[in-house]
């Protein structure tokens, strides 16, 4: 009788960010057909559906997202436990292969005991700040069983890596959520709806893009009363979340005269926030997920390019140069973006949602045609 694997999904799931969370509940509503006949159990401290999928013990998991020395104590305990229990522990999606150190470099040395075996869905490789970690992450993956990656920049790094053969293109992760590549949601009040996504990066100029907001409005003679805003922090993490610049964002709307509407993804949960992005006429993010949810949605965004992931993303759909934010920004590269949002092509693409969704399911869920 042939033993049924367990296998263990690990991310910095269920720690109040919605882009991890997403890639959370896209692997679990997918597991079935990701790891067909297998035992799946996701690594997060919560069960994040809402289904009471099998998710770690709370006494492992309880500061898994924490900072300081309870924190990094928790996720080397959880690193442990599951290299010892596990058939094959898969890395599902985000930048987590930059280099090999803290709890993966321990599984590493744990699997040369135990037989324990890695793969990778949905990952960036790098950015790497030199040689020897480029050379660690290429030693790691060339064992993995499965590797997927996110972006065509990660395709080339494999290639110089050695991986070509093992690496697959699959788009990010959140293609494989149910509501991906489906048409834009309207509403019917005759409101232009207009979300602004916040993050905490260097740099970020909160009065900069609020005074770049309320230009475009002005320039397209959309008044306050024509106009919905919302400010949304999809990062509520106490120590590395969006939550202040959110506030930061409404109070300098108000003081140019709009009536914005400030929100908390851990208010809303994954499928709320999804579903409120795809309502939008337009979306400016900071965060890479914001950016995706709207371009998965049908809905325009710009994705301010402040890591090269955002970059990444934009090069690999097409997103038109007049669409694009730099990270140094000043409020008028905001104004001509948001402009060209209200006023050009729905979307303006040059990979449609639909099609970037078929690629992704072909990669991910090894289908064919």
């Amino acid at each position: 009788m042939t033993k049924i694997k367990t296998v263990y999904v690990v991310g910095f799931y269920g720690v109040s960010n919605y882009g991890d969370d997403l890639f959370c509940e896209a692997i679990n509503l997918s597991s079935d057909r990701l790891f067909p006949g297998e035992k799946v159990r996701i690594v997060s401290p919560v069960d994040l559906s809402g289904r009471g999928r099998p998710k770690l013990p709370r006494w492992l998991t309880r500061y898994f997202g924490s900072s300081g020395v309870a924190g990094i104590l928790s996720r080397l305990v959880t690193g442990l436990y599951i290299a010892v229990r596990g058939d094959l522990i898969v890395m599902g999606g985000g930048s987590v292969l930059s280099d090999v150190h803290g709890v993966r470099r321990l599984q590493q040395l744990v699997a040369r005991l135990t037989g324990v075996r890695f793969a990778a869905l949905g990952v960036s490789l790098g950015p790497f700040t030199d040689d020897v970690s480029r050379n660690r992450v290429a030693a790691f993956a060339n064992t993995f069983e499965r590797l997927v990656v996110r972006d065509r920049e990660s395709v080339e790094q494999a290639g110089d890596m050695g991986l070509t053969e093992k690496c697959v293109l699959g788009g990010d992760l959140a293609s494989l959520y149910p509501r991906a590549g489906q048409h834009r949601a309207t509403l019917s009040d005759g409101r232009k709806r207009i979300m602004v996504i916040p993050c905490r990066y260097e740099g970020f100029r909160p009065a900069e893009l609020a005074r770049g907001v309320a230009s475009a409005l002005e320039e397209n003679s959309l008044s306050s009363d024509d106009v919905g805003i919302s400010v949304l922090s999809v990062n509520n993490h106490d120590a590395y979340g969006d939550d202040a610049l959110a506030a930061e964002l409404v109070t300098e709307l108000k003081a140019l005269g709009h009536r914005p509407t400030g929100l908390n993804y851990e208010d809303l949960g994954v499928k709320e926030t999804w579903d409120l992005i795809a309502v939008q006429d337009a979306v400016i993010s900071g965060r890479l997920h914001g950016g995706i949810t709207a371009y998965l949605a049908s809905v325009p965004y710009t994705l301010i390019e402040y890591h090269t992931k955002c970059k990444d993303f934009n090069d690999d759909v097409g997103l038109p140069p007049e669409r694009r934010i730099a990270p140094q920004f000043v409020a008028e590269d905001v104004s001509v973006a948001l402009t060209d949002l209200l006023r050009g092509p729905q979307l303006g693409t040059q990979v449609r949602p639909a099609d970037y969704v078929a690629e992704a399911q072909r990669a991910y869920l090894q289908k064919d045609g």
